[in-house]
């Protein structure tokens, strides 16, 4: 009989540190996930559900100031805003997260694809872009502080937006 040799390796173990590393980033994703299919299935408890009371929202530019500073005024405001539409599709990729204890920022690629039939051009607007959040771990897992929607390119009909608020206003009979 011949003796073999064998080899034995060791795998580190992963420290407590990084294992609630990879725990929030996935948390993370999770909240910032939440808002699309909070959008897109038009489930406005969740898509509130992805921020702390107290926010704000920016479209363009921090510069341009605060577009509101409530969730609940946001949920509103978006509602109202992307409900006239026929449909919504938001796609959220390369996540670029840093933790800081009980703090997150992050920058993400979006795409959101807004669709309603119309006589008045084409039926789909598509925006591209990224954007930025901070976020904060709270008693009920990670919020949105403060995001940043910055587009970088556009294509289609872009006065869908304008069609769109005014079939929710007239669904709303206003």
């Amino acid at each position: 009989m011949t003796s073999r040799s064998h080899r034995v390796y060791i795998t580190p173990i992963m420290s407590e540190d990084n294992l609630q590393q990879l725990i929030d980033r996935q948390a993370i994703i999770d909240t910032i996930q939440s808002y699309a299919f909070g959008v897109d299935f038009r489930d406005w408890d969740l898509f509130r559900s992805v921020f702390t009371d107290e926010m704000e929202a920016h479209i363009g530019s921090p510069e341009a100031g605060p577009g509101v500073t409530t969730a609940e005024a946001w949920t509103e405001r978006v509602r109202s805003g992307l409900s006239g539409y026929k449909g919504t599709q938001h796609f959220f990729s390369n996540f670029n997260i840093n933790i800081d204890g009980g703090r997150a920022s992050t920058i993400v690629y979006f795409q959101a694809t807004h669709y309603l039939p119309n006589d008045q051009g084409d039926n789909h607007w598509t925006l591209a872009g990224y954007y930025n959040h901070d976020l904060v771990r709270t008693n009920a897992g990670w919020k949105i502080r403060n995001y940043t929607l910055n587009t970088v390119w556009t294509e289609g009909n872009y006065g869908l937006g304008a069609l769109a608020a005014q079939q929710w206003q007239a669904a709303q009979g206003k």
